[in-house]
Formats: structure tokens, C-alpha cells, sequence
């Protein structure tokens, strides 16, 4: 099989034409469909500090995403994605508190998705201009978060420093007012699938075959024509308008950014996440930060001291047992349950 033709296939969605003819595809789209009614009608069911939590756990899903998109399918491992998200939650809240535009919501959520986007296209042009990739990248990108963070807490004038920066609850988009938490919970599912479709379709488009071109071997993918530093440059900018659009949804969802949302403990959270859920899968990304988030909402309570070891030892037996993560093990199921079925059916 020749490179071209991996180009050709890699990150594309579309499966083999045998497995067109069977209902899988239609039965997955039947539950994410379903899946995603169920969310929708939850704050029914649900208090209102649970509704404002699942908020929080989906908008770090979505900032997740970013990092798979990255990790995932460009091979490029982040330590500062919080960085990024931080970077978000920072414009939005200063458009927000400490501008002439304090009153229009909407530029203060378009601005923080434009800051990290900017910075980490920019920011991606120097660095892979100047061949910086592997771990060399990697410690950039711990700096940058390292950085970010002490520039944070000490320009106490612009975001408050280490006591942080109060933010309003709620926002005004033209004629959504989202001040109930409920409402707030709404926009922030719909802005979340609408994200997942739009990075499954940027991962399935010819860029995105040049982004996993890039992973595979970044030699032959210059041979063939791409620039593989653009192209890297292109994705982390996207990861970094993911990030910006969870930070800047997060802003007014929380009320209150601290410095440390940008550092490397929240960087590490966002790689576990990935990791636990399972790294190349999309959604494996933004349903290990719900999982992992909810679970900790529930438990960490009562196991405040350990929970960073129960994390710890839980993705330890994900990496050396099942590194496919939570979606790896979903996707083997269906396909076990499935080939259980075709017996079933071909012995009657």
C-alpha cells in the first residue's frame, strides 16, 4: 500500500463499501440522535447546580476536542492546551468587565475564540518554520502555559492577579438571553455538537488528509506538495478556536477565572481526558471530560485526598489495558455484539 493511498484514506469517516450496506451508520446516528434529546431534556430532570456543572464538563469536552484534533490526528502532543482555554476565558471575561464593549456579549465570545486562534496560528508558523516538533514541541508548549499563567497572577491592574477576575453570570446574544442556567446548558449542547460535526468534517476534508499526511511521515507529505508547517500551523490555530470558544462560553458559565485555568495541572487535565476517553476518536475526547469531570463532581468529595491517585491508576490500566479508551471499548462492543448477531442469524 503506498503513502499516496494513505493519504488518500487517512481521516476519512467513510467506511468500506461492505460496511455501507449494513444499518450501522444509520443505527449510530439513531443514538447519538437520541443521545442528544435525552441531554436536551435533562435540565427537567436535573437541580440547577447539576445543570450548571454539566455545562462546565461539556464546555471542557469541547476545549478537548481541540486537543485531540491536535494530539490525535497531527501527532503533535500539547502541555499548554489549558493555555489556550485560558486564553479564551481571559478575552471574553476582559471584553466583558473591562471594555467599551462590555455591553455586546457577542464580541466578547468572538473575540475569545479570535485571541487563541490567532495566537496558536501564529504562534504554530514559528515554531514549525523552525522545525520544532516531538518533545521539543511539547516543552513550548509547557512554557507558553508556564507563562501565561505568571503573567496572569502577577498583572493584577488587567485580570485581577491570583484572587482572579469576577465575570457576570449569563450572557445576551441578540434575542437569547441565557441568564437561567438551564437556557445557558442549552446553547452550550448545541454550540458542543455543532463543534464535534464541524471538526469531524474539517478531520474528513482534504485538509484534514494533509494534517494526518503530516503525522504519518512529514517528508513524503512535503514531497507531495504541502507546506507541513502551514498545515500544522492551520491546526493548532483551530485547536486554539475550540479552545477560545470553550473559554469563552466558560467565562460567563463559571462567573470567575482564576490564573491557574492556564497552567500545567489544567493541562495535564485536558490530556487525560483525551487519553481516557481515546486519542484519535473525536468524540472519545469530549465524552472522557464528561465522564472523568462527573465522576470526580461525585466522588472527590469524599476521596479529596486520593482522587488525583484514583485518576492516576485509572488511566494507567487505560493505557496499558485498553488504549483505545472509553471509545475504543464502545466501538469493540458494538462490533463483538454485532458479530454475535450475524452468527445468530446465519445458524437460524
Amino acid at each position: 500500500m503506498t503513502f499516496a493511498h494513505d493519504l488518500r484514506s487517512a481521516g476519512t469517516a467513510e467506511p468500506p463499501p461492505t460496511a455501507r450496506r449494513t444499518p450501522t451508520a444509520a443505527w449510530r446516528g439513531l443514538v447519538l440522535l437520541a443521545a442528544a434529546v435525552a441531554l436536551w431534556l435533562l435540565p427537567m430532570v436535573l437541580d440547577t447546580r447539576s445543570v450548571s456543572l454539566l455545562s462546565r464538563f461539556m464546555l471542557f469536552g469541547l476545549a478537548a476536542l481541540g486537543l485531540d484534533l491536535l494530539w490525535g490526528r497531527a501527532g503533535l502532543l500539547s502541555l499548554g492546551h489549558a493555555a489556550l482555554f485560558g486564553l479564551g476565558c481571559y478575552t471574553s471575561g476582559l471584553v466583558l468587565t473591562r471594555t467599551t464593549w462590555a455591553a455586546n456579549d457577542l464580541v466578547a465570545v468572538l473575540a475569545g475564540i479570535a485571541v487563541p486562534a490567532a495566537f496558536g496560528f501564529f504562534a504554530g508558523l514559528v515554531l514549525f518554520k523552525g522545525r520544532i516538533k516531538g518533545v521539543y514541541f511539547g516543552i513550548v508548549t509547557l512554557l507558553f502555559a508556564l507563562l501565561f499563567e505568571q503573567l496572569a497572577g502577577t498583572w493584577g491592574s488587567l485580570t485581577g492577579g491570583f484572587n482572579g477576575l469576577v465575570v457576570p453570570g449569563g450572557i445576551t446574544i441578540g434575542p437569547l438571553d441565557l441568564e437561567m442556567p438551564s437556557d445557558m446548558y442549552r446553547v452550550v449542547l448545541v454550540v458542543s455538537i455543532l463543534g464535534y460535526l464541524v471538526v469531524r468534517w474539517f478531520a474528513s476534508s482534504p485538509l484534514g488528509r494533509a494534517i494526518e499526511a503530516s503525522r504519518m511521515n512529514d517528508l513524503r507529505a512535503e514531497a507531495l506538495g504541502y507546506d507541513v508547517a502551514v498545515v500544522r500551523a492551520i491546526t493548532l490555530g483551530a485547536a486554539g478556536a475550540l479552545a477560545g470558544l470553550a473559554g469563552a462560553l466558560y467565562a460567563p458559565v463559571e462567573g470567575f477565572i482564576y490564573p491557574n485555568q492556564l497552567g500545567l495541572v489544567a493541562s495535564t487535565s485536558f490530556i487525560v481526558w483525551v487519553a481516557i476517553g481515546g486519542r484519535g476518536t473525536l468524540i472519545g475526547a469530549f465524552v472522557g471530560a464528561v465522564i472523568v469531570n462527573g465522576v470526580q463532581s461525585r466522588l472527590s468529595d469524599r476521596f479529596q485526598e486520593y482522587w488525583p491517585l484514583l485518576i492516576g491508576c485509572f488511566l494507567l490500566v487505560v493505557i496499558l489495558f485498553e488504549p483505545g479508551g472509553v471509545a475504543g471499548s464502545s466501538r469493540r462492543l458494538v462490533a463483538a455484539v454485532g458479530s454475535v448477531r450475524s452468527r445468530f442469524r446465519a445458524r437460524s
